[in-house]
């Protein structure tokens, strides 16, 4: 079986090399890799011609979002299967041939994890001990209120194993009007075709933490895309089970935002406006949900805040 790497890249000269050869280097060798220079303004493309040859399929387009990137890439991909991996990230060798032989083995969507990385002066360090780890094996899929566990990594399309045939016949694809929570949009379609799935807790992925990347840049409006997207996994979702669980997960999300919103002193009057009707249409679920006194008063403080601004 074919597997078909996919890997969005902006803005990572500092990066891409490291990334493409852990994928080249896989021990399983049956595979394809599609990287999606995303109209990058630094030397990436550079980089990337630098190590293209005939595993490495690179695909330019003018920057269109990290959506737009994988989109073009799975409709790009020959592979039976696929994973994601992002510019700045890389693979263990074997990370491919385990979750392939766990596919072999169980025949079901394979989920795997990850290792964290820092960078320290010239040197990367690699951390998995911050990484939630839970007990191999095979659970059957009933939806996100009943079959959920936090080391799964849902919210995230890396550490995962895909099947194209479903992503085909189904139109499985990200979302580029949303541009945070995309990744949880995309799993969540998926998860609605598959009945099993399969806990690898082998840490292949290495994730690298800077503090100029997409998911650490301080805020940004476009952040609150997460609520309509989890809106829209809440629709997609066929478990009734479900209903509870996003509306909860939507609320803890409000509740977040709506503080960073206020942390970072962003004065934009359409997104305060945007803010505040959340804050009020979550206000319910928050104050039902098992949280903290202390938590339930600063959600209180920041209905006030955003009523006053």
């Amino acid at each position: 079986m074919k597997v078909s790497i996919i890997i969005p890249a902006y803005n990572v000269e500092k990066y891409i090399e490291r990334t493409l050869k852990s994928c080249v280097e896989q021990t399983y060798k049956n595979v394809e890799i599609i990287v999606i220079n995303d109209g990058s303004t630094d030397k990436t493309e550079e980089y990337i011609d630098n190590l293209a040859n005939s595993r490495i399929r690179k695909i330019s387009q003018i920057n269109k979002g990290v959506s737009a990137a994988r989109n073009l890439g799975l409709e790009k991909a020959t592979g039976d299967f696929c994973v994601f991996v992002d510019g700045d990230d890389w693979l263990e060798k074997d990370a491919v041939e385990k979750l392939v032989d766990a596919y072999k083995r169980e025949g079901c969507f394979v989920v795997s994890t990850y290792k964290d990385a820092y960078i320290e002066g010239e040197n990367i360090r690699i951390d998995g001990s911050m990484t939630e780890l839970g007990h191999e094996g095979r659970v059957e899929w009933s939806g996100y209120g009943s079959s959920y566990k936090p080391y799964f990594n849902l919210k995230s399309s890396c550490y995962k194993l895909y099947d194209m045939q479903i992503i085909r016949e189904k139109q499985i694809v990200f979302n580029p009007t949303i541009q945070n929570g995309e990744d949880g949009l995309f799993v969540c379609q998926y998860l609605q075709y598959t009945k099993n799935l399969y806990y690898l807790p082998q840490q292949l992925w290495i994730i690298l933490n800077r503090d100029n990347s997409a998911s650490r840049s301080v805020f940004n409006p476009t952040q609150l895309s997460i609520i309509r997207a989890i809106e829209k996994m809440n629709a997609y979702s066929k478990s009734e089970d479900d209903k509870v669980f996003f509306e909860q997960y939507r609320s803890e999300r409000i509740y977040y935002y709506g503080w960073q919103l206020i942390l970072s002193k962003y004065n934009n009057s359409e997104t305060i406006r945007e803010m505040r009707i959340y804050l009020f249409d979550g206000a319910w679920t928050y104050f039902a949900g098992g949280y903290k006194l202390k938590s339930k008063l600063k959600y209180m403080y920041m209905i006030l805040w955003y009523l006053i601004h």
